[in-house]
């Protein structure tokens, strides 16, 4: 079973590598590219198609921030808009 995203985990990421938050904040992701940047991506489908949009960058945007914007998008999505658009 997987764990939830940790604070640690997030400073820790090497480039290359992308760590996944679980339920309720599934969908969640940071990236670490290989410059060494660190996105918050929010990764959905729509109409059976792979999505995603950025949301911002850590350690800018905080763990608990990126949770809480995920949340905005998700409630913006059920109310049908694509947050992507």
């Amino acid at each position: 079973m997987s764990k939830p995203l940790s604070d640690t985990q997030c400073r820790h990421i090497k480039p290359g590598e992308t760590l996944v938050d679980t339920n309720p904040h599934s969908g969640l992701r940071l990236t670490c590219g290989k410059g060494g940047t660190k996105s918050w991506i929010y990764r959905y489908r729509l109409d059976g198609k792979l999505r995603q949009v950025k949301l911002g960058h850590y350690p800018a945007m905080s763990l608990a921030d990126a949770r809480q914007e995920l949340l905005k998008q998700k409630e913006n999505r059920a109310q049908g808009h694509d947050p992507a658009a």
